[in-house]
């Protein structure tokens, strides 16, 4: 898999991502290459930067949830230009919004991150990534 760097473009083995140009990530996740993705989409969103946000997603993503359920009336979400509205629309709407890691489980090409937002639910989010380390597929879930 390749991924272009500023500067030269670097040929990588095979099972090697970039995420963000900082990052290199090996299939199967490692729990340090997990823990980083969490902790930068974690601060992303702590910071209220949806461009620091959307950087984590491909451009193809599908998200699922019962909030976007709630917020656009389809519990899906598909596409990068959409979840950027999404988003937007969720960090209008909670303004405090603010997540604290609880967890981090690694599979081959997927995370589930488990955190507590600014009301003190639980969610948990499985995403599935792709080839450049962006997420391509995110199902949301919530403590009941």
């Amino acid at each position: 898999m390749r991924s272009s760097l500023s500067g030269p473009r670097k040929l990588l083995p095979k099972n090697h991502v970039i995420l963000k140009d900082t990052m290199t990530l090996t299939f199967p996740l490692s729990t340090e290459q997990a823990r980083a993705f969490a902790e930068e989409w974690i601060a992303a969103w702590n910071a209220h930067d949806l461009a620091a946000i959307l950087r984590h997603y491909a451009p193809e993503v599908v998200l699922t949830s019962p909030v976007a359920a709630r917020i656009t009336g389809d519990p899906a979400v598909t596409g990068i230009d959409a979840l950027g509205r999404y988003f937007a629309r969720g960090l209008e709407l909670f303004p405090n919004a603010c997540f604290g890691l609880l967890d981090v489980f690694t599979g081959f090409s997927t995370v589930v991150l488990v955190f507590t937002n600014q009301n003190g639910t639980r969610t948990a989010e499985w995403m599935q990534l792709n080839g450049d380390g962006k997420v391509v597929c995110v199902a949301a879930q919530y403590s009941a």
